[in-house]
Parts: structure tokens; sequence; C-alpha cells
């Protein structure tokens, strides 16, 4: 088009959607901070309205007239969505605020998980949801986080069978099916964990009927039981070259049995291992946070030490909460900590890479770890020293 050359622009605020079809909201990206398309709108609008609310509009336009939005500052998809790497560079889309074509698009199909991953929440783990029911809010030492709101525990009420009936479903087929989505090429799953979801196999074939060329990945951390992993490989080995395999990780044994309790390492890594055996395409999708920038390089040797040496790693750099990120990190900083991640360059200075943090992050982060680690009765010593010594510092 015209104006790519011209203009700036991400073609992700055109043609990228996330569509959580538990909670009732869509948005353009998942860095998307601003105002959430509302599904309820669907009633009265019609399906354009996921991709066209009032608040992508207006982020769109900003683009086109050259401004920079400041929840795209701390965005590095230009790294972790290089062509080589399987994603696509910025680039602009379209010449004008509305969207039309969807090229690709993200579902939470449920937060059904037995996990609870220590940089997740009660949002998007139920796991997470019964820890904060039972135990109570975390007390840290500048605020209170993980609290149920009235909405939290209306939606955790909703079943998956609610979720598969619901108009916000409907909706979501009928994009799917209709003229917005001629030109999908790729359906991004997650959850929860989506191996958990009953109806998988059904929405993945029936999606199929619907796009026949589209590329499916799935997100799932294996964090389910032997009968059920056995099931999914019965139900997909047929539509094997059509999937991707997307694993979540970014520590290796007693550490990533920390950092997403629920892992029992052994298991997992002969899970991912049959994966690969029968020749499924396997890549994983690392959680950069202050925990794993000192266990991403044990990781990555793990990898490159096995079978899965050549899979594509996507880093993606944790947004919050502040004491769990590292967001205060220097942006020139951040992208070569990215790089060297991605071209598996371990010989660094950790240390060089640790945020100055300036509100009492780091306080807070000790003040939860001791409270996730007593819920769970685990140990922070798993943790390389240099983290610990600098935990406290």
């Amino acid at each position: 088009m015209a104006n790519k050359e011209t203009k700036p622009g991400c073609s992700w605020k055109w043609n990228f959607l996330l569509f959580n079809a538990k909670s009732g909201y869509a948005t353009m990206c998942c860095d998307h901070d601003g105002a959430r398309a509302n599904l309820k709108e669907i009633e009265t609008k019609g399906v354009p309205i996921i991709i066209n609310s009032p608040s992508m509009i207006k982020d769109r336009q900003a683009m086109l007239d050259g401004e920079e939005l400041p929840h795209c500052q701390s965005c590095y998809r230009h790294i972790t969505e290089d062509p080589a790497r399987g994603g696509t560079l910025y680039e602009n889309y379209n010449e004008t605020s509305n969207s039309g074509k969807l090229r690709s698009l993200g579902i939470m199909l449920n937060t059904t998980c037995l996990y609870t991953c220590v940089y997740c929440s009660e949002h998007y783990s139920s796991s997470w949801y019964r820890d904060v029911d039972i135990n109570g809010s975390y007390q840290l030492a500048t605020q209170n986080t993980h609290n149920l709101s009235t909405l939290d525990k209306v939606q955790n009420k909703i079943s998956i069978k609610d979720v598969s009936q619901s108009k916000y479903y409907d909706a979501l087929r009928e994009l799917i099916a209709g003229p917005t989505g001629e030109e999908l090429d790729t359906l991004r799953i997650g959850g929860g964990e989506p191996l958990l979801y009953e109806s998988l196999l059904e929405f993945i074939t029936t999606t199929q009927e619907k796009r026949p060329k589209l590329s499916i990945e799935i997100y799932t951390g294996l964090g389910v039981s032997d009968i059920i992993f056995k099931n999914f490989i019965k139900d997909t080995i047929a539509i094997k070259d059509q999937l991707k395999i997307v694993l979540s990780q970014e520590s290796y044994g007693a550490q990533a049995e920390f950092q997403r309790y629920g892992t029992n390492w052994e298991k997992w890594e002969s899970m991912a291992n049959q994966l690969l055996e029968l020749e499924y395409h396997v890549e994983f999708n690392s959680v950069l946070n202050i925990m794993s920038l000192f266990t991403m390089q044990d990781f990555i040797a793990w990898k490159n030490s096995t079978k899965f040496k050549n899979a594509i790693l996507r880093i993606q750099p944790l947004k919050g909460p502040p004491f769990m990120s590292i967001q205060p990190l220097a942006k020139n900083l951040h992208e070569e900590l990215l790089y060297k991640f991605y071209d598996s360059d371990l010989d660094f200075d950790i240390t060089k890479y640790i945020p100055e943090y300036q509100n009492n992050e780091r306080e807070d982060l000790k003040a939860f770890l001791e409270e996730f680690a007593r819920r769970r009765n685990l140990d922070i010593a798993v943790f390389p020293q240099q983290f610990q010594d600098w935990l406290n510092g």
C-alpha cells in the first residue's frame, strides 16, 4: 500500500486479534492497554465491533498520524516476530483506521490449568484462582496483589460448556467463517491449558473445514495427565502437519518445577520428546521475567544439548507485575539481551541486565516469592546463588 513506506505502523494493530471467549473481550494485540472491545456489543452492533472498537480505531489513527503509542514502546515484536523465527516484522497494513481483514487470531478458550506459574495470575489459571480463593491475596512489602474481584468470582463459575454455547463463541465462529476471516493464515490457541479443553479437537477440525489452509499453533505447558496427552496424540496425529505445538518453558529441572509449579520435569521432558519423535512441529515460547533472566541460560543449554537444538525459540518479555518483570531495563540493554538469547550466546554477565528498580519492586518480589514458596512447600534455593544474592542484597 502507498503509505507503507512513509508512515509508521504495526501490522498487528490491523490484522491480529486476541479473543477471550470466557471473559467476553477482544483486543487488537497482546500489548494493547486501551479499552477492550466488550463482546456484549455484538448484540447491537454485530461482529465488526470486535475488530473496530473505538479504542482500536483511535490507536490505528494515531499510528497513521505518525504518533508513538506509549504502550507500544515496550514491545519487541521486531525481534520476537522476526520472519526467520516464524513471525512478522513491523509494517503498516492499511491506509485507514478501520480493519477489514484478519491475518492472525489468538484465542483463549478457557482458564482451566493445573499449573500456578509464578508470573501468572487468577485471570489465566484456575489453579491460581483456587490458591487465592482459599488462601487469600498476597501481602507484599508495599502492596497487596492477587486480589479477587467480584467479576473474577462470577467468571470463575462459567463452565467450559457454557463458553462453547455462549454468544461470544458464536461470534468467534462467525468471525472465522465470514469475510473478516478470509485472509486468516494463523490461529494461536492458548489458555489456561488448551489440552484440557474437552472440545479442542472439535474446535480445530471445524475451524479447518472453514479455513483448510490455516496454520494452527497450540500453546501448551503440557500440564496434563498421561491419558489426556495420549488422547491428544491419537486425535491429532493425522493432522499434525497443520499444527505447531509451542511449548511454554524457560527453565530446566527443579527451576522449572518452581517457576511453573505443577510441572514434573521428567514427565514434561518425556512428553516433549514424544512430540518430536512423532514428528510434530515443536517450538518454544519462553517468558522473560526477573527470575527466568537467571534460568534461561541453563534452559537454552539444555535445549542446545538435546534433539530440540534447532527448534524455534520465541522470547516473550513479561510486562507486569513490575516486581516480576524486567521492564525498567534500559531499552538498548533489553534488546541486546533478547538478541543474545535468540543467538544462544550464553557467555555474558547477567548482572548487567538486572533492572534498576526504583519503587521497592525487589522487596515486593522477595515477599511474594517467600509466600508463593510457603504455600507450596518450595525452596528458593533451587535458583542460582547469583539470583539469591541479588534478591537478599
